[in-house]
C-alpha cells in the first residue's frame, strides 16, 4: 500500500509540474506576445510622428501659409458676390468652385502649395492604411487640419479629377479626412468644370 502511495502522490506532483509548466509557457508567451505588440505600436507612433516633423518643417510650412492666406480672400470674395442677390445653394456652390478654381490656377506657386500639401495627406492616409503609421495618432495631429483642406479644397480636388480622369487623386487623403472619397462631391464636375 506504501508503493501505491507513492505512485498516487507521483502522478499528483507529476501533473502538477506539468500544469506550472504549462502555465507558466502560456504565461511567458502572452508576455512576450505583449512586448512585441507594444514595440510594434511604439514604432507605428515614432512612424507617425516623422510625419508630423515633416509637417512642421519646410517645404510643408511654407505650403501650408501658402494655402492657409487664400481661404480669407475666397470667403470674401464669395461673400461680395452672395451680396449681390440672393443666390441659390447650386449657385453659391458654382460661385465657390469658380473663386477657389481662380486661386488655384495652373502651374502657379498656389496650385504647387496645394497640390503638395494633397500629397503629403495622401502619403500619411497610405501609411495608415497599410498600418504603417498609428491611426489614433495620425487622426489627433492631422484629422482637424486634413478635414478643413478637402472641405475647402473639393472644387480643385473634383477639377484633377476631371480633368487627368483621375477619380482617385486625392481619394487617400479624403478617406482618412473625411471618411469617404468625395465621390457625391464630384459627381457635378465634367472636365474642370462645374455642370449648371
Amino acid at each position: 500500500m506504501k508503493a501505491e502511495l507513492s505512485d498516487a502522490a507521483k502522478n499528483f506532483w507529476d501533473v502538477v509540474i506539468s500544469t506550472a509548466t504549462l502555465v507558466s509557457v502560456v504565461v511567458g508567451g502572452g508576455f512576450a506576445g505583449w512586448q512585441y505588440l507594444d514595440a510594434v505600436k511604439k514604432d507605428k507612433i515614432e512612424h507617425t510622428l516623422e510625419y508630423v516633423t515633416r509637417y512642421q518643417q519646410a517645404p510643408l510650412y511654407d505650403q501650408r501659409q501658402t494655402v492657409d492666406s487664400v481661404w480669407p480672400a475666397v470667403v470674401m470674395q464669395l461673400g461680395d458676390e452672395l451680396g449681390r442677390g440672393t443666390a441659390t445653394e447650386a449657385r453659391s456652390n458654382q460661385l465657390y468652385a469658380a473663386i477657389v478654381l481662380s486661386q488655384f490656377k495652373p502651374t502657379t506657386d498656389r496650385q504647387k502649395a496645394l497640390s503638395g500639401l494633397i500629397d503629403f495627406y495622401d502619403q500619411l492616409a497610405t501609411c495608415v492604411s497599410e498600418k504603417l503609421c498609428d491611426a489614433d495618432t495620425a487622426k489627433h495631429h492631422f484629422g482637424i487640419d486634413a478635414k478643413a483642406l478637402l472641405d475647402n479644397a473639393y472644387p480643385f480636388i473634383c477639377a484633377q479629377r476631371a480633368f487627368w480622369h483621375d477619380r482617385d487623386f486625392a481619394r487617400p487623403a479624403a478617406v482618412f479626412a473625411l471618411g469617404q472619397g468625395m465621390d457625391a462631391a464630384c459627381l457635378p464636375w465634367t472636365f474642370g468644370k462645374p455642370r449648371s
